[in-house]
């Protein structure tokens, strides 16, 4: 999948993880990445994109990721937003930990996120 396609599976992962624990916590980080927001598809806080996809480029150099590449880029950048900007997101990484790149939820948002081409 291209950055941006993993970037909005990672979004798309990240808001059911905040719908099942509905923690307000979780806003901080999904707000700013909406994808669904502008007609453009671009994120909701324009910084969002550019830090997932730096985040992206240190893991690899590669312009497509797998689904399992993208599950770790998620990962890193849920620690990136907590160590960059001292969020409290150990509880949100413990949880990504638990679920793994090849859950039924991350797959399926792994679909939807494949059908934007990009």
């Amino acid at each position: 999948m291209t950055l941006k396609q993993a970037f909005i599976a990672s979004y798309l992962f990240l808001d059911i993880f905040y719908q099942e624990t509905k923690d307000e916590r979780f806003l901080d980080i999904i707000s700013g990445m909406n994808p669904f927001l502008w007609a453009d598809g671009s994120s909701a806080d324009p910084a969002a994109i550019y830090d997932w996809a730096f985040v992206a480029k240190r893991i690899t150099e590669e312009e497509h990721l797998s689904s399992k590449q993208s599950y770790y880029v998620m990962y890193e950048y849920v620690k990136f937003f907590k160590t960059e900007f001292g969020f409290d997101f150990d509880w949100i990484m413990e949880g990504l930990l638990k679920k793994t790149h090849n859950s039924p939820e991350w797959l399926n948002c792994v679909d939807k996120a494949m059908k934007f081409l990009l």
